[in-house]
């Protein structure tokens, strides 16, 4: 059996001499101006109003189903019922093609065939005319997330059971640990030589496993954390 590790069984090394004077002087924001950090589509933390708190401090939204997609920015994504997105494809592809959309499949269980199928065709639609990105999950095994890699998809949300509010775990018993999750993740992306970015969904209790997240090759979306802050 593999042992399995989760951040509290981690810590991070420093290098041995750094020029960094400062935690001040790092520069956490990727070169379109984003934290890697992601906002979860809930709606007991993301509003129209808050969002643009969120937006204003760098992170990427992603907004709850239901919110209508006019008031979409560049960066954030907008969330389809696997339903929708069908739905989407089949009548309203074309209406929005001159879009550049962010789509979230936002689902809790990622390893349905029904899903992969739907992305398959998206992603073969896609090569062709479409800059449309796409998100989606959740997974709970990294060779899931292979299988969505090799479809091309933008993003990978990892991670079932881990959230403050998730009954999953207690309920069903399936779950894999976040940091273990994302490191073998990761490896399979740098192996395979994929683009598929990895985003962390659910188990992030405090600043220290953030860190730890982005260290190990995760984007991490924040759920709980940010519904307990004021804006």
């Amino acid at each position: 059996m593999i042992n399995k590790f989760d951040f509290k069984d981690i810590v991070l090394v420093p290098e041995t001499l750094t020029d960094i004077d400062s935690r001040r002087d790092v520069d956490t924001f990727n070169n379109e101006h984003f934290l890697p950090i992601m906002v979860s589509p809930m709606d007991t933390v993301v509003s129209l109003e808050n969002s643009k708190v969120f937006s204003n401090c760098g992170m990427v939204t992603c907004f709850p189903r239901g919110i209508d997609s006019n008031i979409y920015n560049p960066g954030n994504f907008i969330s389809m019922s696997l339903d929708d997105f069908e739905n989407f494809i089949d009548d309203y592809i074309l209406e929005y093609h001159m879009k550049d959309l962010n789509i979230l499949i936002d689902i809790a269980n990622g390893h349905m065939r029904r899903l992969y199928y739907v992305v398959e065709k998206f992603m073969s639609i896609k090569k062709n005319w479409l800059n449309h990105k796409l998100m989606v999950g959740n997974i709970a095994n990294p060779e899931t997330y292979r299988q969505y890699a090799e479809l091309g998809v933008d993003f990978i949300r990892v991670g079932i059971g881990g959230g403050s509010g998730c009954l999953t775990s207690a309920n069903t018993g399936i779950h894999y640990p976040m940091a273990s999750l994302i490191h073998e993740c990761y490896e399979i992306k740098k192996t395979g030589g994929y683009k598929s970015k990895i985003v962390a969904d659910g188990g992030f209790r405090n600043y220290s496993d953030i860190i730890k997240g982005i260290a190990f090759g995760a984007e991490v979306m924040l759920g709980g954390v940010l519904n307990k802050t004021i804006e």
